[in-house]
């Protein structure tokens, strides 16, 4: 629950924040004033389940992909995936026409970036992100014993995914 106060001369209007959206009116001396409670959905903030997100098959890794925040969520300008990792599975060698910012909760990452490879600890080191320039070539592979998943955040919508293929 969160409380904000206005000021108004002498007076003070403590406003709850919720789900409801309300009108309040008063006056403070000679000054009327209006305060609007906006609702979360109002100001389109929403509240996604992962498990429920639209999954589609990586044509570059043959992998599932969850599509966690995407314009059909509501959003306007980025994206938000979300990639299961077992042990061995591979995303090949691909780049994007945005950055890309990839975060691991957990588990052992090997990360070929541009052709220098980096080893990930999630499980010793803890939460761990990579920033990933546009047009970077990049390549994960969970090396761990134990299935990770890795979110994936866009400043654009609907990215694509440009394999890099061997010669």
């Amino acid at each position: 629950m969160f409380l904000k106060r206005a000021h108004l001369s002498l007076t003070v209007i403590d406003i709850e924040l919720s789900k409801a959206t309300a009108t309040q009116k008063g006056h403070c001396g000679e000054k009327f004033f209006t305060v609007r409670k906006i609702s979360s959905t109002e100001r389109g903030m929403s509240v996604l389940i992962h498990s429920n997100a639209e999954v589609f098959i990586s044509k570059n890794s043959n992998l599932p992909i969850a599509r966690v925040i995407t314009q059909e969520t509501g959003s306007g300008a980025c994206e938000l995936w979300e990639q299961p990792l077992k042990p061995g599975d591979v995303i090949p060698m691909h780049y994007h026409l945005v950055e890309e910012t990839i975060t691991f909760a957990s588990g052992r990452i090997k990360v070929i970036l541009d052709g220098n490879e980096h080893e990930i600890n999630a499980d010793r080191d803890g939460t761990s992100s990579l920033l990933i320039p546009t047009r970077l070539h990049h390549e994960i592979k969970n090396i761990g014993n134990n299935p990770t998943s890795m979110l994936a955040f866009f400043p654009a919508v609907q990215p694509e995914i440009f394999p890099v293929r061997d010669k």
